[in-house]
């Protein structure tokens, strides 16, 4: 039954290959052709923005450690200003004690 079947479709795929002509056949072969194209410069493109998204993400990642690195500065900068405006008002106490002793 199977080989019956099969026969069957194949005779079909042979009447259907029949009726196309000689330029319905290069024009599907152009289209292939041209559809193949397109698939390189597609395959060419992907590869272009693969590589521009490796790039973006490098670049994300040494901002991200700048960023993180610079938290760490902006914390210490704090820090020495606190300090500066308390060693600031000892001096001024300091100042006036001098002054009030005068």
């Amino acid at each position: 039954i199977s080989s019956l079947f099969s026969s069957t479709a194949s005779d079909e795929n042979q009447s259907k290959l029949d009726d196309l002509d000689i330029s319905t056949i290069d024009w599907l072969v152009k289209e292939l052709r041209n559809s193949e194209n397109h698939l390189n410069s597609l395959s060419l493109e992907n590869g272009r923005l693969t590589a521009t998204v490796d790039d973006l993400k490098q670049k994300v990642t040494e901002r991200t450690s700048i960023a993180k690195s610079s938290e760490g500065t902006a914390d210490k900068l704090t820090d020495l200003s606190n300090q500066l405006d308390k060693i600031s008002l000892e001096n001024d106490l300091a100042v006036m004690e001098l002054q009030n002793l005068l």
